[in-house]
């Protein structure tokens, strides 16, 4: 079971990231429809994917305090001058809206997350523990991340110091798969603590969505600063 899920795993992602990356819209939730129903068929209850209703006000608690946090750490960054100036340049407020409102959370974070942490995580812990799955899941989340740190595809270009020679680029790719394996562990932390995957995924859109909202504020020139009386 477990393998099959990893195959539909492999297969989207090479989808979205090399064959159909203008295509992630349809992929990416005909993928995550297909892991349910894969699991589903394997006898796993929707408590046991964190997506049974009795948790749902525990989920959104859990999860809309972690995106409140988010959004406070982005509005404090567009206070530091040298974060703004390193923020990407903003696609537009309409292309922006879109990204943040439609395609993160389809095309990104409800495959994400109920692969890694509904799916992958519950057949994991069924047989090997809550810690184990945590472990495993998020080192498969890692690895999912190498063929987006290698594109745009993701909304991440890479940088120009580590788009030249095999080094840089390793190095860039080792960076993003430590990054996103720590952030599946956090996210793995908040599905076992609200018994939600609603915590993850508000958290995981959060990052991914207001950081489009980021790009057009800090985009927007700053009003002058007011003269101090003399």
């Amino acid at each position: 079971m477990i393998a099959v899920a990893l195959l539909v795993l492999v297969c989207t992602n090479l989808a979205n990231n090399l064959l159909a990356p203008k295509a992630t819209l349809l992929t990416s939730p005909a993928a995550a429809l297909l892991l349910l129903a894969i699991a589903r068929h394997g006898g796993y209850s929707w408590a046991d994917l964190g997506l049974s209703p009795q948790h749902m006000l525990s989920g959104l608690a859990w999860g809309g305090a972690g995106a409140l946090a988010v959004a406070c750490a982005y509005a404090a960054g567009l206070a530091v001058p040298a974060v703004r100036a390193a923020a990407e340049p903003s696609p537009g407020a309409g292309p922006a809206a879109f990204k943040a409102l439609v395609d993160v959370p389809l095309s990104t974070v409800a495959l994400e997350e109920i692969g890694f942490r509904g799916v992958l995580w519950a057949m994991i812990e069924r047989g090997h523990g809550p810690w184990t799955a945590t472990a495993v899941s998020s080192v498969l989340f890692g690895l999912w991340h190498v063929l987006p740190s290698l594109s745009s595809t993701a909304g991440v270009k890479v940088p120009a110091s580590m788009s030249h020679g095999p080094g840089p680029r390793t190095m860039w790719v080792l960076l993003n798969v430590a990054a996103t394996a720590v952030a599946g562990v956090g996210f793995c932390l908040l599905r076992r603590a609200s018994g939600s995957l609603l915590a993850p995924i508000c958290v995981h859109w959060a990052l991914n969505g207001v950081g489009f909202g980021f790009r057009v504020a800090a985009d927007r020139p700053r009003p002058p600063a007011s003269p101090r009386p003399s």
